[in-house]
């Protein structure tokens, strides 16, 4: 009931992305998990199913991605990944930063000996190891559940019938114009359908998994059984007419979300397992109701305003593969990402905050995904992790070639129907990232489970067996102890407030930061270049800056790709020398300090427009006092800063002295 539960729910917190929706998913899924193991060694099975290709397959990947968050001697990470650990070397805070927190500027830098981790962010690493932990206690629970019919069919019903409220919802906010999720007006993709999900792409994506499930179901109603009556055929009637009209809305909200490879990668999976029906001359139910729901879509959608928005759309294909951000390019510089990790990759889970510092073009833009989860897959894992995918690919597919034929017509059809659905997400993945959704992740495990036990078991029973009493054996809990563990560490980030150790760190540090440069302006406002004031002022400033920066130091270390967080370092620092300043002089390398942050700040994000108008607005109100050298380094990212802002006042003071120096 749990697993069913989380399966219904998932979507409805915008596909459960933010972060306690996706804790509660993780946590709840390993509880499941652990109910799942008990449940077993009850009927006095393994904990486990240890023969279990995907479980050894799966277990392998946790443990790599658990590997690549484990720190390593800096020998060893030089060898797996150099850039790696050179990205580490020049962004993480240096020797000035580290002395700046103790008010000792004249420390020696650190020792270039240490361990690091192979993940640029070992935090996302952690969590997004977890997370596939999560689907895949719920893919092999669904495979050994499946194998009971009411439970086959209790996890059927509660999928296809979360798609049809996803299109009905999504439809009714569509053609309404409201165009809310619940509570929250939507401020994208308001000329389409997309239901509780933000992103059409992701809504079509669910529809996709789901749809075929209602195909499925209206399926089996049409089979007559032997000797049925006329109130029995009457009721398997109904139940078709009813399955087949929700699968036409679903159908429909999935024209209507306009999803270009949403539709195109629904007809090509539907017309493989067509081929692939004919060609094994079964499942002519499954088929049929296919072919008239799709036949009565294209009637629907085939004239009229609606074709031509589809035209329309369709017709921009190959334009979304050119131009500065089209899809070609994205991808390019995702295949950089991977070039530049080859071995063990980025680091699972840390796509977002790496791909920033690769990118080329499209300023501006916002982008935390490549558009293909084949390639995000790539960048985190390298070829170690992708081979072990692989692995687990062909466990799945084998079972699928081996299968014998099915000893009732209506397996049959649910079997085709989830492998409908897996290709059609698979098919989708090559141009966007509905595996990144929570929701649709653990939605493609049901179904991957669904499909695993159908392509591995003839004939269902109805009645899971009590089997022998387990052999007495603490052993035999420590899975479930270990899953109830993982469901406590999902649940810890959300519980902390954050979304993660980094930016908990951040936020201490401009919770600190935030009152004690406000006190510096407010001095400096009020005296001026006075020399009477005491001392003892700028230290007491000083000091609290001091603790700030020791937090930003302490958050960068564990995400040293944030430009954002090397940005803030720079005010810090900068803050921090104007305070010590005030009591006993600038001190060395102070401007080399700062300098540094901004410079990895622009390396970092270098097409991201804002910040890049925040370090020129930085550097254009400290010319004054900047040197030879960093002015000519500030002087191209001023004008850039003022060309782009021109009427902006904030500018005004550090180009006029700019053009007054040249």
């Amino acid at each position: 009931m749990l697993l069913l539960g989380l399966l219904a729910l998932a979507p409805l917190a915008f596909g459960s992305i933010q972060p306690w929706p996706r804790s509660c998913l993780a946590a709840g899924c390993l509880v499941a998990g652990a109910l799942w193991v008990l449940w077993r060694r009850s009927r006095g099975l393994a904990s486990l199913p240890w023969r279990d290709p995907i479980l050894w397959a799966g277990v392998l990947f946790a443990l790599f991605g658990a590997a690549q968050a484990t720190p390593i001697p800096r020998g060893a990470l030089a060898r797996l990944s150099a850039n790696a650990l050179e990205m580490r070397d020049r962004y993480e805070p240096g020797a000035w930063a580290e002395a700046s927190a103790r008010s000792d500027t004249t420390a020696e830098a650190p020792s270039p000996k240490g361990w690091r981790p192979a993940s640029l962010y070992p935090w996302a690493t952690r969590r997004s190891t977890l997370w596939f932990l999560a689907c895949l206690v719920a893919l092999l629970a669904i495979v050994d559940l499946a194998a009971f019919e009411p439970a086959r069919r209790a996890i059927l019903y509660t999928l296809a019938g979360s798609g049809a409220f996803q299109a009905v919802y999504g439809l009714a906010e569509y053609f309404s114009g409201h165009q809310h999720i619940f509570g929250y007006a939507k401020k994208y993709y308001t000329e389409v359908a997309t239901g509780t999900f933000i992103n059409r792409n992701h809504f079509a994506g669910y529809l996709e998994m789901t749809l075929p499930l209602m195909i499925a179901l209206a399926a089996t109603a049409m089979l007559r059984p032997r000797g049925a009556g006329t109130d029995d055929r009457a009721r398997s009637t109904f139940r078709a007419a009813v399955f087949l009209i929700l699968a036409l809305t679903m159908a429909t909200a999935l024209v209507c979300s306009r999803s270009r490879m949403g539709i195109a990668s629904m007809t090509v999976a539907m017309l493989g397992v067509g081929v692939l029906l004919v060609s094994r001359g079964r499942g002519r139910g499954y088929a049929a109701a296919a072919l008239i729901v799709a036949g009565a879509t294209f009637l629907v959608f085939s004239q009229g305003d609606a074709a031509s928005a589809l035209l329309d759309r369709f017709a921009l294909v190959f334009d979304e593969f050119r131009g500065d951000i089209g899809r070609g390019q994205i991808w390019s510089q995702t295949a950089a990402v991977a070039r530049a990790f080859p071995l063990v990759g980025a680091g699972l889970g840390t796509f977002p905050s790496v791909f920033p510092a690769f990118r080329t073009v499209g300023e501006g833009r916002y982008l935390d995904h490549a558009h293909s989860d084949y390639l995000e897959l790539a960048a985190e894992v390298g070829a170690i992790g992708l081979l072990i995918v692989l692995a687990g690919g062909l466990f799945v597919l084998l079972p699928l070639v081996r299968r014998a034929p099915a000893s009732s017509e209506s397996q049959s059809h649910i079997g085709y129907a989830t492998l409908t659905a897996v290709a059609a997400l698979a098919i989708h993945s090559l141009t966007d990232f509905n595996l990144a959704i929570p929701s649709n992740a653990l939605t493609l495990a049901a179904l991957l489970g669904l499909t695993l036990r159908w392509a591995r078991t003839p004939a269902l029973v109805f009645a899971a067996p009590q089997g022998q009493r387990p052999r007495s054996s603490h052993w035999g809990a420590a899975p479930a102890a270990l899953l109830i563990g993982g469901a406590i560490a999902a649940m810890v980030p959300s519980i902390a407030g954050g979304e993660g150790e980094a930016e908990r760190s951040f936020r201490v540090a401009a919770r600190a930061a935030a009152p004690a440069i406000a006190d510096l302006e407010a001095f400096l406002s009020v005296h001026g270049q006075e020399q009477g004031y005491s001392p003892e002022t700028g230290r007491y400033l000083e000091g609290r800056i001091q603790g700030a920066i020791a937090a930003q130091a302490e958050g960068l270390r564990r995400e040293p790709m944030s430009a954002h967080a090397h940005l803030q370092m720079a005010r810090l620092i900068m803050a921090r020398c104007a305070a010590a300043s005030l009591a006993s002089g600038e001190p060395p390398d102070c401007q080399h300090a700062w300098m540094g942050q901004l410079r990895a700040t622009l390396a970092l994000a270098p097409m991201n427009r804002a910040t890049t108008v925040e370090v020129g607005r930085l550097l254009s109100a400290a010319w004054p006092i900047l040197d030879t050298a960093n002015r000519a380094e500030a002087a191209p990212i001023i004008e850039r800063t003022r060309a782009a802002n021109a009427a902006n006042p904030e500018f005004r003071g550090g180009v006029a002295a700019l053009d007054e120096a040249r």
